[in-house]
């Protein structure tokens, strides 16, 4: 699958570089305070090594192969928030959840930790072609078991629950390129001020 570059950084699908639109206007408004792309990963499993012994030259020497692969994950997004997100963008894990109100979860403070702390997530397209959300539901369930750390799955475009549809659209994925024309989506398109006034009513 070819790479989408925009500003400078090579995303492995659009639907990632509009999560990418989205935080950064998140991150000018002042609620999130930094995020990043695909800079940490976790080590699930380690390669699996056995010896052998191989004869060279009338000698035995010890030989080492590989019987399974190391198993690498690295989420697509990692969110550091500010706190004035809470309990609009983002709900702490130790809390009590309210999942269809708040779209994000922020691995907490408390029990956690600086290497811990902060949002994982996950970026998918509403339609899984080659079945890969099944494979990520097996990675999240296994970071959850070795790092008590919680990846989110987010889809930001496409379905009626999605991220976009139950929040805002960011400015710049508002309008086509080309023509400068507003987009079809198959919801209401909010804004960022838009979703923020029903805070305040």
């Amino acid at each position: 699958m070819p790479k989408i570059t925009y500003n400078g950084i090579d995303f492995d699908s659009e639907e990632e570089r509009l999560v990418y639109l989205y935080l950064e206007e998140l991150k000018v408004n002042g609620f999130v305070k930094d995020y990043s792309y695909h800079v940490q990963s976790f080590t699930l499993s380690k390669p699996a090594k056995y010896t052998w012994t191989q004869k060279v030259k009338n000698k035995e020497q010890k030989m080492e192969s590989t019987l399974l692969q190391g198993h690498i994950y690295t989420p697509d997004f990692w969110i550091e928030w500010n706190e004035k997100a809470q309990g609009i963008f983002y709900q702490n894990a130790f809390d009590e959840f309210k999942l269809k109100d708040i779209p994000f979860i922020n691995n907490g403070e408390e029990g956690y930790g600086e290497e811990k702390s902060g949002t994982y997530v996950e970026v998918k397209p509403a339609f899984d072609m080659n079945n890969m959300q099944r494979l990520f539901a097996i990675n999240q369930k296994w970071i959850f078991e070795k790092s008590d750390i919680y990846v989110q799955k987010i889809i930001p475009v496409g379905k009626k629950n999605c991220l976009f549809a139950k929040t805002f659209v960011p400015q710049e994925a508002m309008f086509t390129a080309k023509q400068h024309k507003l987009k079809k989506y198959k919801f209401e398109i909010k804004s960022l001020k838009d979703f923020l006034g029903g805070f305040n009513e």
